[in-house]
């Protein structure tokens, strides 16, 4: 049996991919393994949404090249974000150019990665295969499902590609136009799902928010279908604030399912910044459609994506996404530099903020969030919660509550299950992870 070792880096959308060519080779026979172990086929699933990620996946793309000096006979495919843009944005790269990469992908045809792979080995193939394409040529949603997740939650990837262009933002590029998956085909994903066992499905994509602008659905209907499928809760991946109508969020909320927690991609909260960025949103928007949430959730809780040091940030633009973070229920704040990707309008802006000081805008953004988290997570003691049952990690299982609220339980549990708690006064970070301390 040859093994595999498949190595992902960057989104929830990477890793579903991955997770369902690995599925995929399985069903063909292979056996999937640890990067690290000695393998016949090396498969590196990359990203490029910052300059770090480009880094990682030259780095990881190298280290199976080097095994291939080793032995030969060794495979190594390199797809995804990474290799998408170099296409695209760079004339040349020595390592992609090289005859040391077999197979060559981009963000199409994915769902023929385990194919192309056993059909080269089958006919012990010399020749580089090249399947690269311009992702502007792609219109159609490419289905690639999962059968079974690596997690107690189901995920189901329903949407692909970005419209919106923003100023800093490279992955419009590499991930193509919008483009959904057919409710159809959605709503028979969840019923395969749910008759797996799933309680939990979480919607994922690029532009999660985009879902149905080319088939006239919606996240409504995504909410629905999963009701209608059996399933006991609902979320939904990174969503643009700029969704969080008054009108949306009262249908939203009227769907018991769907859960009182969701991932914001806020990036700034100041108009100079936002309209530089062109984000289609301004602050007077994004604080209504948080208010909205709060209108119609209960017991909500939120959690956001940030950028500091965007080309031309002030301190004053600075301090107003500040206060945005202290004046609302974030108990997860993901903070980045900004990073310039050529290619994009604002790798070419003046005003480059130094790294030195995104760096300490950066920690102290953390810093504030991290207070905002202790508080909020102060307000819950003695508040029951259900706890969706993960994983165990350091003696404790883990699992997270209806909003989302990471909790730690020294009891034996049993992953997938549901368990009541009575949340406390005790919470620290446990395996990186903030989290109530439960027994």
């Amino acid at each position: 049996m040859k093994k595999v070792g498949l190595l992902t880096l960057g989104c929830r959308v990477n890793q579903y991919e991955s997770q369902a060519i690995a599925e995929q080779l399985e069903e063909m026979g292979y056996s999937i393994v640890p990067f690290s172990d000695e393998c016949d086929v090396y498969i590196i699933n990359t990203c490029t949404v910052t300059a770090e990620s480009d880094r990682k996946s030259k780095q990881m793309i190298g280290r199976a090249i080097a095994r291939k000096k080793d032995n030969s006979d060794v495979i190594v495919c390199a797809i995804g974000c990474y290799t998408q843009n170099r296409k695209q944005n760079f004339a040349s790269d020595d390592i992609l150019i090289s005859n040391d990469v077999d197979i060559i992908g981009g963000n199409s045809d994915k769902s023929r990665i385990a194919e192309i792979i056993n059909n080269y080995i089958l006919s012990k193939a010399s020749n580089k295969v090249d399947i690269l394409q311009d992702m502007d040529n792609i219109q159609e949603f490419e289905d690639i499902s999962l059968k079974k997740s690596n997690n107690v939650r189901a995920y189901l990837k329903v949407q692909d590609g970005c419209n919106n262009f923003c100023t800093y933002c490279i992955v419009p590029i590499v991930r193509g136009r919008v483009r959904s998956k057919p409710l159809e085909k959605v709503k028979n994903d969840l019923i395969r799902l749910r008759h797996s066992g799933y309680d939990e499905v979480v919607y994922c994509g690029i532009e999660i928010s985009a879902y149905g602008q080319d088939n006239g659905a919606g996240l409504i209907e995504l909410a629905k279908a999963a009701q209608d499928a059996g399933f006991t809760r609902v979320r939904f991946g990174s969503l643009n604030p700029m969704i969080f109508e008054r009108d949306f969020v009262k249908r939203l909320s009227e769907i018991d399912i769907v859960m009182p927690h969701f991932h914001l991609s806020v990036q700034s909260a100041s108009d100079n910044i936002l309209g530089a960025m062109k984000r289609k949103y301004n602050a007077v928007q994004l604080y209504d459609g948080v208010e909205n949430i709060y209108r119609y959730f209960d017991n909500v809780t939120l959690s956001c994506d940030l950028i500091c040091g965007f080309p031309g940030e002030t301190d004053d633009d600075f301090s107003q996404t500040v206060k945005f973070v202290e004046n609302n229920r974030f108990i997860h704040a993901h903070i980045f530099p900004y990073s310039r990707r050529k290619g994009t309008p604002a790798a070419d802006f003046g005003a480059q903020i130094s790294t030195k000081i995104k760096k300490e805008r950066c920690a102290k953004r953390s810093s504030v969030a991290h207070k905002k988290r202790k508080q909020i997570f102060a307000e819950y003691n003695e508040k029951r919660a259900y706890v969706l049952v993960e994983n165990m990690k350091n003696g404790y299982w883990f699992g997270h509550t209806e909003n989302f609220m990471p909790v730690a339980i020294k009891s034996d549990c049993t992953p997938g299950s549901f368990v009541e708690v009575v949340l406390n006064d005790k919470f620290e970070y446990i395996s990186d992870e903030y989290s109530f301390i439960i027994g």
